[in-house]
């Protein structure tokens, strides 16, 4: 028999509309301090942050890009911070190489709260999920 544990009194569940409301005032207060970077929505999360689609002018020129961002909370340890800078590493060196193929590296940085890569928006997903159609075929 499944156990049950009751809810607390006050306990109210979350509705969809509070969700939005609660990841667009997230959005919101990310934006201010990301000030070039309008975040528009979240494309995916993982065990270390969130990547959103945002846009900047560049010029005058509108441009979308992928912010990742990487609480500070997330980071700590060696291990974790060697991950971070191997992925901005990486990242750079494929910039390097001017291949259309990988998102171009525009810029990385922290504050107080979050680290941040900004890299080109590439569209149609994911590397996992370019894979997984290329073994469907």
């Amino acid at each position: 028999m499944p156990i049950s544990i009751p809810a607390h009194p006050s306990f109210q569940p979350m509705t969809r509309a509070h969700q939005a409301s609660r990841d667009a005032a997230k959005r919101a207060q990310l934006s201010k301090r990301l000030k070039q970077y309008v975040l528009r929505d979240e494309l995916g999360n993982g065990g270390y942050g969130s990547v959103y689609l945002a846009e900047t002018f560049i010029k005058g020129k509108r441009s979308c890009v992928a912010v990742k961002v990487v609480p500070w909370r997330r980071i700590t340890t060696l291990s974790s911070r060697r991950i971070f800078l191997t992925e901005v590493e990486s990242l750079k060196a494929l910039s390097d190489t001017g291949s259309l193929f990988f998102p171009q590296l525009r810029e990385s940085f922290g504050d107080q709260h979050n680290l941040y890569i900004v890299t080109d928006y590439l569209q149609g997903g994911s590397l996992r999920d370019e894979l997984e159609r290329a073994s469907m075929d």
